[in-house]
């Protein structure tokens, strides 16, 4: 799972390096011969931009290779020697979780019910939280289910790490396809080696 990853990490670095310098090409040569080019080049620009918010500003546009290392560094956070006491469960998973499920969930639980917003000046709204934290919690009840070897100990400690974790997603303003995962992969360490 780790080689899939980097290799779609370089191939998403590859592409969007590639896509940039078609574009300032495209911007530097209008010949009449390539203005249709330049046309549908701009066009999939504009597309690809409208999907960018303020912290993913620059002329690269890297939300998608965001969203690859932030499912990516818990798992080989989890693979790595250092770390030896976090159970397997959904551990490594966290940010396909955290990010895949539960971010996803925010967002179109959001757009479709959301009526009150945490504070002003954001768009995130307390039912598309609440749908978040929903969503990551049956599915953590679900695993549970599943694994022969878990206790409630640990279905605590889990539900409680998706839950902080959907409220993180709401309040930060960092780059929450890096913050998230981390957040929850440490939280959820924590919760083990303490409960």
């Amino acid at each position: 799972m780790l080689l899939s990853y980097g290799v779609a990490l370089s191939f998403f670095i590859f592409i969007e390096s590639f896509r940039r310098v078609i574009i300032q090409i495209c911007e530097s040569n209008t010949q009449r011969k390539d203005r249709e080019l330049v046309a549908t080049m701009l066009k999939i620009d504009q597309r690809m931009k409208q999907y960018v918010d303020h912290r993913d500003g620059g002329p690269l546009v890297l939300t998608h290779i965001y969203l690859l290392i932030g499912c990516t560094i818990p798992l080989a956070l989890y693979r790595s020697e250092a770390i030896q006491f976090v159970d397997a469960s959904l551990t490594p998973l966290s940010g396909v979780v955290i990010l895949g499920i539960g971010d996803t969930m925010a967002s179109l639980v959001g757009v479709k019910f959301g009526k009150r917003r945490w504070f002003q000046g954001t768009y995130k709204t307390i039912e598309g939280t609440l749908g978040a934290t929903l969503s990551v919690c049956i599915l953590c009840f679900a695993f549970w289910l599943l694994d022969a070897k878990a206790n409630v100990n640990a279905l605590l400690g889990a539900l409680i790490s998706m839950t902080l974790s959907c409220l993180l997603e709401a309040f930060t303003q960092q780059i929450d396809n890096l913050v998230l995962p981390l957040f929850h992969f440490a939280l959820t360490a924590l919760l083990q080696h303490q409960i």
